[in-house]
C-alpha cells in the first residue's frame, strides 16, 4: 500500500512540473522578428521565470522584464501555459 501512495504522489508531482523541451526555445527581442520566424503560428509574449505566456491583446503581452516573443506552439511544447484571461 505504501508503494502505491508514493507512486501516486510522484505522478502528481511530475504532472505539476514543466516539461523540458528537447530543443531550445527560440526567443526574440522584437515582435517583428518573431512574426517572421513563426510564419502562420501566433506570436506570444513568454515570461520565462513564471512559464506563462500572453497572446497579443492580453494585458501582459510585451510587459514583463524577463520575457520575450516566441511562437505559441513552441511555448506550449516547452511546458509553458497561457495566462488565464
Amino acid at each position: 500500500m505504501k508503494v502505491a501512495g508514493v507512486l501516486t504522489a510522484g505522478l502528481l508531482l511530475a504532472a505539476a512540473l514543466p516539461v523540458q523541451a528537447s530543443e531550445p526555445l527560440d526567443m526574440f527581442d522584437s515582435e517583428a522578428a518573431a512574426l517572421r520566424h513563426c510564419a502562420h503560428n501566433p506570436v506570444v509574449w513568454l515570461d520565462v521565470p513564471s512559464h506563462t505566456f500572453w497572446l497579443k491583446g492580453q494585458r501582459g503581452y510585451g510587459a514583463s522584464k524577463n520575457g520575450g516573443y516566441t511562437c505559441e506552439k513552441d511555448a506550449v511544447k516547452s511546458g509553458n501555459r497561457e495566462k488565464s484571461r
